[in-house]
């Protein structure tokens, strides 16, 4: 399911544009919260101009415990980029939230566009787009895909 809307922030940059579709965020982040899953386990693989995760995650009582790096199993350094499904939602949450930004001068655009689970409701796709009036490297985009998820 994807959907968009769009605002625009005057306060800052009178040609910045938000695609996002907040109410179906909202609608999904409380069906996910009142599930109340509290042990579960998912894989998520990241992709951005900055690198790459791929890894399983594991969360007991709401905190993520384990994390295997499926990238680079020898490799030790702990890269993580969300631990928890709500963790993800409060990530979106702030990406999407255009006062956040203090270069907000320099963004035209922010797309954020997310499919949902349809029976865990947890965001199974985000493919976040950020467009710049002056190039940025490693700024703003990034996909993120969540699969293998499982109730513990």
């Amino acid at each position: 399911m994807l959907g968009c809307s769009s605002e625009s922030n005057t306060a800052k940059n009178d040609d910045f544009i938000l695609i996002f579709d907040k109410e179906k965020f909202e609608e999904e982040k409380k069906l996910w919260e009142n599930l109340e899953l509290k042990n579960y386990s998912f894989i998520q693989d990241y992709r951005s101009g900055t690198g790459h995760v791929w890894g399983k995650i594991t969360v007991s009582e709401d905190f993520m415990t384990d994390f295997q790096n499926l990238h680079n199993p020898e490799d030790n350094y702990y890269r993580i980029w969300y631990g928890t499904i709500s963790d993800i939602y409060r990530k979106v949450e702030n990406e999407t939230n255009y006062n956040n930004y203090d270069n907000l001068e320099n963004i035209l655009k922010i797309e954020c566009v997310i499919t949902y689970n349809s029976i865990y409701h947890y965001p199974e796709l985000i493919k976040q787009d950020v467009y710049y009036k002056v190039v940025s490297y490693g700024g703003g985009g990034y996909t993120l895909k969540i699969s293998d998820f499982k109730v513990e």
